[in-house]
């Protein structure tokens, strides 16, 4: 950060010329910090301020008045700014989502606002980067070599020439049309040493390249698109929608395969010509790869990307760039919700249902929320699209509060797919094997017409549990209270909860027998072992977080499924969604009804959305699809409608039942987690928590507490509360009230989930 603190620094003001300014810094306290200031400074600009030890960046957060000499406040106590680029800002709009989300999460606001906290490569120059030119004439006795003269030959033949007479005015100045010297080697194909010795020799120039943009800037259409009826409907109903001034949402409900992602492209395009900035989130970054190509077919370039994979730099380019308004579309994770964007007119939610949006740990904040109060507050529009909507936007959809657009069929000449459900009861697997013979028949099937099947098990590695035939042992973490999953290709076990891992054991650490460890269950690489002994002939491709270790991998894949190159995958909820594969007509899911158990008021919707998700990858080219899902309850409500295509009914059922039992969205829920490496204090904890616990609160109850779904993760024992508040009363009221009650040891860890999604 030294070039950013060199920039602005003083030199100890006057007293009577500073101002007062409060900073917001990224620390775990819920205050922000006075500091003094040689100028004012405007809500929002990005600090670096002296704390303890350190230099931290930090946003102003409120402003003072010219610093009175008179007044109360001892001038002498504050630190100084060390340096300050008011010309970045956060601006009010996000600032003001960031409160909110520090006030509904009842997280201190430090903690809040590392949503908007920059990298600290923002404050740095970017690196200066050159290129070369053809010098012309060249220089009298240059040895020419064929590498040499091949350099010289690509050059001129692109035109990148230069005068010598005008070399040196051109030598400082930035040359748009120059070429690095890797893009030299790439296009000329010769070493590096040909183009410096080139250099040397005065037959190249040297000249500095101008600073890259983030982004180039997207083709706006002009409305030559074609598209189908349906689609034109749902365009003229959402921009009808949007011109509302007192509508912010707007939902897309379409099936999969309906075209919804062409309908929003053009809600993009239009908030383009009015010259706005656009975001738009996906549950997870796998989802972009497919979309990528979409969008840089309709808008002729790639948007910014905004992640945790994407390089420093470039998240340090890209975040100066949605500051100064020359990035228009961003895509990424939630985290993209604290960008500074200074115009942003229209947010689009993809796959708003999906439980990724919200975070599990931190800062415990639902995306799909934010993105509307964050509209909101700054007058954009926020679109929520998905085939599966979420019973919350479902809700608000028929009471009017969003607006609601459908798209029931399918584009072009794909229609939805066959689904069945294969009784595992009646139609046993084969001795070893997982796949049931209704199942296999339809793969071969499938190989042979030429067709591409996909085999879903949200399960990864070999098998979930390794189990001693002789004494009973399974082999389980050391940190947690969780079995450890056999990785057989990396020969190894993991533990899919804290990282835990180590090799595969030979022997039972219980009996030391050696000859009786058994895998049990099947995760997707021993669905790949199954895959290979029944179709050795058949190219087979695995798809999971353990086999797909970059984007790089997860684009060959999907490019190898697009061109038909892959005969059958096998893969976890990486594929579930968002792809488009036209050769892909069977699908087959094993152990459907895994996810239905296990304490979860949402599981239901969760399967429902999962399956309906998998099941819409079948068919969606010319031929039509066949989805077979393996499972021991064909009767079982979710399964039913996913076999009638009732989802509608699906959701009246499942809003009647949380109508009646009081839960999301008819009600409110809070989570509180207490965890300890001592038992005995963990305990202690929830007595406290118990003997206070709000019983007078009108329309609040409290169950709890409960040794949580996995009562020891990391080495930590974990119990849990449930809070329940009827629709109209404030969970964080009451939880202020109950916690301001109850002191804890500082070794015991409390956790508020406001809203929760998963149980565990």
């Amino acid at each position: 950060m030294s070039d950013f603190l060199n920039r602005n620094d003083h030199e100890g003001p006057e007293k009577n010329d500073l101002y007062r300014v409060n900073v917001r810094v990224p620390v775990p306290v819920d205050r922000d910090f006075s500091y003094l200031s040689d100028r004012p400074l405007p809500l929002g600009a990005l600090v670096a301020v002296p704390f303890g030890p350190r230099t931290m960046t930090g946003v102003v957060w409120d402003v003072g008045d010219k610093q009175d000499p008179n007044a109360s406040l001892d001038v002498n106590k504050l630190k100084h700014i060390k340096a300050a680029i008011p010309e970045i800002r956060i601006p009010d709009a996000v600032r003001q989502m960031v409160d909110w989300v520090a006030r509904y999460t009842l997280t201190a606001r430090g903690d809040a606002v590392r949503l908007v906290t920059p990298p600290a490569a923002v404050f740095q120059p970017e690196k200066p980067t050159h290129g070369y030119l053809l010098m012309d004439p060249m220089p009298a006795g240059l040895r020419i070599t064929p590498q040499r003269q091949t350099v010289i030959d690509f050059m001129a033949a692109k035109g990148l020439i230069v005068s010598v007479s005008n070399g040196s005015e051109m030598a400082n100045q930035p040359f748009q049309n120059a070429l690095s010297s890797r893009a030299l080697q790439k296009h000329a194909e010769v070493s590096a040493a040909i183009i410096s010795g080139l250099e040397k020799a005065g037959a190249l120039m040297r000249v500095p390249l101008p600073t890259p943009r983030a982004v180039q800037a997207p083709k706006i259409g002009d409305g030559d698109l074609k598209f189908t009826d349906q689609q034109l409907s749902a365009i003229a109903g959402l921009r009808a929608a949007f011109k509302d001034p007192n509508r912010t949402v707007a939902a897309l409900d379409g099936i999969t395969g309906s075209g919804k992602t062409e309908v929003y492209f053009e809600l993009i395009n239009d908030a383009l010509k009015a010259g706005q900035q656009v975001l738009v989130l996906v549950p997870e970054i796998a989802l972009t790869e497919g979309w990528i190509g979409r969008f840089k077919d309709r808008f002729g370039v790639e948007p910014g990307f905004w992640h945790s994979s994407v390089p420093v730099h470039r998240k340090a380019r890209l975040w100066r760039g949605v500051a100064n308004g020359d990035v228009p579309v961003v895509v990424g994770a939630r985290s993209a919700l604290g960008l500074p964007f200074p115009d942003l007119g229209l947010i689009v939610v993809d796959e708003e249902h999906d439980s990724s949006f919200k975070q599990q740990d931190g800062l415990l904040y639902h995306a799909r929320d934010a993105a509307i109060v964050l509209a909101t507050f700054g007058q954009a529009k926020v679109l929520l699209a998905s085939a599966t909507p979420s019973l919350e936007t479902v809700r608000n959809g028929r009471e009017g509060k969003y607006a609601w657009v459908e798209m029931r069929e399918r584009v072009g000449q794909s229609v939805l797919p066959t689904i069945l459900a294969v009784d595992i009861r009646d139609n046993r697997p084969a001795p070893d094997h997982w796949l049931t013979p209704p199942v296999v028949e339809a793969m071969a099937k499938a190989i042979e017409q030429g067709q591409q099947s996909m085999v879903f098990l949200n399960r990864r590695g070999f098998a979930p549990l390794i189990l001693c035939r002789s004494c009973g042992h399974r082999i389980q973490c050391d940190h947690c209270s969780s079995w450890l999953t056999l990785h057989r290709l990396a020969k190894e076990v993991r533990c899919h909860h804290c990282g835990f891992q180590t090799a595969a054991p030979e022997t039972c650490p219980q009996c030391g027998e050696s000859e009786h460890m058994a895998p049990c269950g099947p995760g997707v690489e021993r669905l790949a072992d199954e895959v290979v002994r029944l179709f050795p002939e058949a190219r087979l491709a695995v798809a999971s977080s353990d086999t797909l270790g970059s984007s790089q991998r997860l684009k060959e894949l999907l490019d190898g499924l697009s061109r038909g190159t892959i005969d059958i995958v096998i893969g976890t909820q990486i594929l579930a969604k968002g792809h488009h594969f036209p050769g892909l007509t069977h699908v087959v899911v094993v152990d459907a009804d895994l996810s239905l158990y296990g304490g979860d008021p949402r599981a239901s919707e969760k399967t429902f959305q999962m399956l309906q998700q998998v099941a819409g990858r079948a068919g969606r080219g010319i031929e039509k699809g066949l989805v077979q899902l393996q499972t021991a309850e064909p009767d079982h409500p979710v399964i039913q409608a996913l076999l009638s295509n009732e989802r509608d009914q699906f959701y009246d059922t499942e809003l009647e039942i949380r109508s009646k039992l009081q839960l999301p969205p008819y009600a409110r829920l809070a989570a509180l987690v207490l965890s300890d490496t001592d038992e005995n204090r963990v305990d202690d904890a929830c007595r406290q928590l118990a003997r206070a616990a709000p019983g007078d609160i009108e329309g609040v109850d409290v169950f709890g507490p409960a040794p949580a779904p996995i009562p020891l993760v990391r080495g930590r024992h974990r119990r849990r509360f449930l809070m329940r508040c009827k629709n109209g009363v404030r969970p964080q009221g009451a939880l202020s009230r109950w916690l301001d009650q109850v002191s804890l040891s500082s070794s015991t860890r409390l956790t508020v989930d406001i809203d929760p999604y998963h149980f565990l």
